[in-house]
């Protein structure tokens, strides 16, 4: 499950990267897929939530919304140690991840994006580029400029990023999350059977 949270984040940001790279890429497709990449991507946290629920089998309903502090008081109202254990390592964890320079960007991206307006701009970049004419080999090098579409997150207090890079690092962020998640359901799991 959480597997396919990371997939479909991989799939928007391929999709992204795709379309910066054309001529003239379609500039609400790099949208469409920035906003799915900023769901997908931050939705990682709460499916590790709902895994950990299922495996620490607090009966938390799927179906309806609950976050954290829910996961956490029933943990506590059950005495699950494991349950609570895990809720004390996800809080520290996504607020470590959070506090880095990219989590702070991405988390205020997804809330401003989603709920306020878009967060990216549009920008570009020149290259020059230089060679003798073909035509006239005679004639001096000619140059030409190439304009490059570059797209940049646009968030207040942070600088200016490419969303490519930007989405990549993210990106490796929360794959290194879902793989922490599962190493330490296992420990728990493991110290709780010794108990």
């Amino acid at each position: 499950m959480i597997e396919d949270k990371i997939n479909e984040a991989n799939f928007f940001l391929k999709k992204m990267n795709e379309e910066s790279k054309k001529v003239k890429p379609d500039l609400p497709a790099i949208s469409y897929n920035y906003s799915g990449f900023l769901s997908a991507s931050y939705s990682v946290y709460d499916y590790a939530l709902h895994n950990a629920n299922r495996v620490f089998n607090l009966g938390l309903c799927d179906e309806e919304h609950w976050n954290w502090n829910t996961f956490y008081s029933e943990a506590k109202k059950q005495k699950n140690s494991g349950a609570l254990k895990y809720a004390e390592w996800w809080k520290s964890r996504q607020q470590n991840d959070n506090n880095m320079l990219i989590g702070k960007a991405f988390s205020t991206c997804r809330r401003v994006n989603m709920h306020k307006r878009p967060t990216y701009k549009i920008g570009f970049d020149a290259k020059i580029e230089s060679g003798e004419s073909e035509t006239q080999p005679d004639e001096s090098i000619k140059s030409s400029i190439k304009i490059i579409p570059k797209v940049f997150l646009q968030v207040e207090s942070f600088e200016q990023m490419s969303v490519e890079n930007a989405c990549t690092t993210y990106l490796s962020t929360i794959e290194k999350f879902s793989s922490d998640h599962y190493k330490i359901i296992e420990k728990i799991e493991r110290e709780e059977l010794k108990l």
